[in-house]
């Protein structure tokens, strides 16, 4: 809150009390001054303002009061992001907010400090839970999201702040916990149709925060810690290996002959002193049976278990503030959240396959200085700090593999079971391997410089950020060792494994240490106008450069596609020192000055310049109605997660895989000889390339808005919008298939030999959004908030989010209905205090009566949302043909009385003829849509004048609706089509809480 006061010599002063300025908000409140004497004076008071009747931009603010109240699922902003005017998708960490991109499409910060995961281009998260990583909800003052149109000082597409508490002269603060569990939750609609019961599950939250000063009107801090410890699990089926089987008895499976000598084992029992070690030794991992087995001798699915998740997160954060004086101030934010015990169902049973730690560490630090150098002077100082470092690492760390199989590469930086697999008959053995954890740092310096002259409003700044995004050397399949048995040599897989014999092993190298660096340079200028007491102008321009991204020992290796040349960095005539020389020596192979490309491989985009402007018109001589609009062009950063680390990480020449055959007829390879000399390499090895001029993604962004403030509680909003981006990513864009389609082999027609496929990272994608809003708001008054909004969405673009166009020579011909994109939302939050009990309007008694009735308040948050698209596909099944998308033959997309069993018509879809590509098109077909209501009841007890007591429960999916998920769609799988076996939103769950605020 602020106070204003408005002087002028010969007229009286006027004072506005209470004005309510939310976080980068302008507030517009008229002032008539009145001749009189200047002791005398005019109090006024401002609310907070419904309309926004001085900027362009599309703006979204969620106060103190909806964020600790609206029944949050999950208790971080999310849910608040995802319930905007203007997002049609579903991802929390990479919204597609008013036609912003999936690859960094948004830009987060808390206090000013960038928050994002430079490496997916999204916010910071922790794995599976979808949730960021920011602090507690309990810590947050305000929230802000700015979609369209936003001013110079901002970057990124969209725009999502947030402005933490800090302390004041009163001590306040919170003390919380809440709890849902498997006994109130309902179980999942497939659960009930399979007869399964509800899995175990628990939720716990709980924390503290607490603020006051140190030194009275001059030093404060704030403070908070929140942890959740959450235990799921999934149910699972396997088939494994029976204990006869693992005793060499195969009665009732099939009849096992002995490799060498041709001849069937006697009684189907392979005598103990055949075993093979290692194979005992792995096989001892694999579970034992716990169910009868759905094929012959107790074999097919016969085990099932609840794998749990374990998912322990700590969110701390500390704010202070020091005011030197009136003109000097300073504050310091450091946050810090931690996912750890953090493991994570990965497809294995509880014994192996998962990830025992998929957690993370998330910490940030900032100090700000903000200087009023004058009434009309100010400036603000920032250096900020932020790492986020995740972290996917498997189980049986401890296990070495090198003790079974020694000519395995090493020394392996983290151990795990080698990958052995039984043809689908009998499940495998594996772990996930992994890496230590390797964080993204970002350093950043800001400075913004404000002044007002006259009618203007100007404000200017820089900004420099540095990013290093760190990989250590990480293992997987082949670095622990991968070995496959189908039964070729004995009959059944398990007893091949048994003795010892696979068809084909596989070691490799590890990935090398990788650390890549980039440097982001940001400055702007902008001018809010005030023309007239009607017309307001916001024009801008902000530059951006994200610097070619390098690595400290240059390993980079890329694709010339123009020359159709394989380049590996180079420097003083010297190739990156850690290329491995086989590799070298086996691949067609030139350094990138001898290229002329010097020492770049990708090259950076200079010409980012982005102009905005603006304007509001308030027609009438008030600020009740606002016509407005803006257009404003934005850049996005290029994330480095999608072609640049692999580039630098997984490209020949910087990792070996070395692949061993076994014989036709007679086992030459052994589990106690798998890598017998050097193992065959890739003829034909995949690759990775980047457009070496790649560009950031240009978007393009205007709205009109008409604004009107209805009576003196209602605002309302109708906009149109439109975003239009360019240089739009391709991730995975397929850059070596062939010219045309024909019987044959792929690779002999492939265009760039020797190479496979080489997945490109290319920008010339695009993507156009046409965007529909209408929102009503009414802030927190007389005990009623509300905002409730609709969205209208058409995205076409020609870019999935990772994808190949069909036809890569084409790539038209993929202009689609955006991927995740849903046409038609709905979101309303509400929250009412009910009108009961003393200072209200019924049963107005005090005393314990009072209590009891008083002080409850009801809160929801609705969402009714249409499905997103998908595309119709199939799997050729003739060499030489490449296509994926069935022809359409009738315009009847969907069965006339859909269901789970039938929701698309399979008589309007047909496999294209041999070598063609199907005409329909990409994402032409909606799934089931969302009704989801999440409610709460609240009820509050004053304990003290200063200390309160707060009862939650809450119900999310409170009517348990069941929102099913899209439907199988591919064409090949006949049996399958068109019917839909998940859900897309969890059954009911309901949630208690207990808060104690003072």
């Amino acid at each position: 809150m602020y106070k204003v006061r408005v002087e002028s010599s010969g007229f009286r002063s006027v004072d506005i009390n209470e004005v309510r300025l939310l976080l980068n908000q302008t507030v517009r409140t008229d002032v008539r001054l009145e001749p009189g004497a200047v002791e005398q004076s005019v109090t006024i008071s401002s609310a907070a303002p419904l309309i926004q009747t001085d900027s362009a931009s599309i703006v979204n603010n969620v106060d103190t009061h909806a964020v600790v109240t609206l029944p949050l699922n999950g208790r971080t902003l999310d849910r608040l992001i995802l319930i905007t005017a203007g997002n049609a998708s579903d991802s929390p960490s990479n919204p597609k907010l008013a036609g912003s991109l999936h690859w960094g499409g948004s830009f987060y910060s808390i206090d000013g400090v960038a928050i994002n995961d430079t490496g997916n281009g999204g916010a910071a998260y922790s794995f599976r839970t979808q949730l960021s990583t920011t602090p507690s909800i309990d810590t947050i003052q305000e929230f802000k999201i700015e979609t369209n149109s936003a001013k110079a000082e901002h970057e990124g597409s969209a725009a999502i702040s947030i402005i933490t508490k800090g302390g004041t002269n009163q001590f306040h603060g919170s003390l919380f916990e809440f709890n849902r569990n498997r006994e109130l939750a309902a179980n999942a609609y497939f659960n009930n149709a399979n007869r399964q019961t509800r899995p175990p599950f628990n939720r716990n939250e709980f924390g503290v925060s607490g603020g006051g000063p140190i030194v009275r009107n001059k030093t404060f801090f704030f403070g908070s810690y929140e942890g959740l410890r959450q235990r799921q699990a999934t149910t699972s089926f396997f088939p494994y290996a029976t204990p006869a089987m693992k005793a060499g008895n195969f009665a009732g499976v099939r009849d096992i002959r002995d490799p060498l000598s041709g001849l069937p084992f006697p009684n189907n029992q392979i005598p103990s002193a055949r075993f093979d070690s290692r194979a005992v030794r792995l096989g001892s991992f694999m579970p034992l049976p716990n169910t009868p087995g759905t094929t012959a001798a107790g074999t097919g699915l016969n085990y099932v278990a609840n794998v749990g998740n374990v998912i322990n997160v700590n969110r701390s954060s500390l704010r202070g503030d020091h005011h030197f004086n009136s003109a000097n101030s300073i504050n310091v934010v450091a946050t810090y959240a931690k996912g750890s015990p953090y493991f994570v169902s990965n497809g294995g049973p509880n014994e192996y396959g998962n990830f025992a730690d998929g957690g993370y560490i998330t910490k940030s630090a900032s100090l700000t200085y903000n200087r009023t150098i004058s009434p009309s002077t100010q400036n603000e100082f920032r250096y900020s700090y932020f790492s986020h470092g995740s972290i996917r690492v498997g189980q049986n760390t401890s296990f070495d593999p090198l003790s079974l199989f020694p000519s395995l590469y090493g020394p392996l930086p983290i151990g795990g079971l080698p990958n052995v697999a039984f043809n689908g008959v009998y499940g495998r053995i594996y772990d996930s391997g992994g890496a230590d954890r390797s964080p993204q740092l970002n350093q950043q310096l800001t400075d913004n410089f404000s002044f007002i002259r006259g009618r203007h409003t100007f404000k200017t700044g820089i900004d420099i950020s540095f990013s290093r995004i760190s990989s250590n050397p990480a293992v997987g399949g082949a670095q622990l060792g991968s070995f496959t048995f189908n039964g070729r040599y004995s009959n059944d897989p398990y007893a091949d494994f048994l003795l010892g014999y696979p068809i084909t092993s596989v070691r490799g190298t590890a990935s090398l240490v990788n650390l890549l660096y980039y440097t982001r340079y940001g400055a702007y200028f902008q001018d809010d106008w005030q023309v007239s007491k009607k017309l307001t102008l916001n024009i801008g321009m902000r530059y951006m450069l994200q610097t070619q991204t390098q690595e400290r020992d240059g390993s980079f290796a890329n694709f010339d596609l123009e020359k159709g040349v394989f380049v590996v960095r180079s420097e003083g005539g010297k190739l990156a020192p850690l290329s491995l020389p086989r590799l070298l020596q086996a691949y067609p192979i030139v350094g990138s000055e001898a290229n002329g490309w010097g020492s770049d491989v990708i090259k950076a985009d200079h010409n980012n310049f982005g102009p905005r402007f603006g304007f509001a018109y308030r027609p009438f001589n008030n600020s009740r109605t606002v016509v407005r609009g803006g257009f404003g062009m934005f850049y996005n950063v290029i994330p480095v997660y999608i072609g640049i680390r692999q580039i630098s990480q997984a490209n020949a020449p910087f990792q070996l895989s070395e692949t061993y055959e076994s014989g036709v007829t007679q086992p030459t390879l052994t589990l106690a000889t798998p890598f017998p000399g050097l193992g065959a390499i890739a003829a034909n090895p995949n690759i990775t390339a980047v457009n070496r001029q790649i560009r950031n993604t240009l978007a393009q962004q205007w709205n009109f808005t008409l604004e009107r403030e209805l009576g003196a509680d209602f605002g309302l909003r109708a906009t149109y919008l439109g975003n239009k981006a360019t240089r739009v990513p391709w991730y995975t864009y397929e850059r070596n298939l062939p010219l045309t389609q024909a019987p044959g082999t792929i690779q002999s027609r492939r265009p760039f030999q020797p190479w496979a496929s080489i997945s490109t990272l290319d920008t010339n994608g695009n993507s156009f959004t046409h965007q529909g809003q209408l929102e009503l708001i009414r802030r927190f008054k007389n005990g009623l908030y509300l905002q409730t909004n609709y969205t209208w969405t058409k995205t076409l673009d020609n870019v999935a989010i990772a994808a190949s166009p069909q036809n890569p020579y084409n790539a038209a011909l993929d202009r689609g209905n955006g991927e995740s994109i849903r046409r038609h939302v709905a979101y309303t939050s509400v929250t009412y205090d009910l009108p009961f009990g003393p200072g209200k309007r019924f049963l107005t008694q005090g005393g314990v009566a009072g209590k009891v009735v008083g002080g409850w308040t009801v809160a929801s948050i609705m969402q009714f949302r249409t499905g997103t698209p998908f595309s119709v596909g199939f799997s050729p099944n003739q060499a030489g043909w490449y296509a994926n998308r069935a022809n359409v033959v009738n315009s009847d997309f969907y069965a006339s009385n859909q269901s789970i069993e039938g929701y698309l018509n399979p008589n309007a879809f047909a496999v294209p003829a041999p070598f063609t590509f199907g005409n329909s098109a990409r994402n032409m077909v909606f799934g089931p849509g969302q009704k989801i209501i999440d409610l709460s009841l609240l009820k509050s007890t004053n304990i003290t004048e200063r200390i309160r007591t707060e009862f939650r429960a809450e119900a999310f999916n409170m009517p348990n609706n069941v929102n099913f998920g899209n439907p199988a769609a591919d064409l090949t799988a006949p049996a399958n089509f068109g019917k839909i076996r998940g859900t897309s939103v969890e059954a009911r769950v309901i949630q208690f809480g207990l808060k104690i605020l003072f």
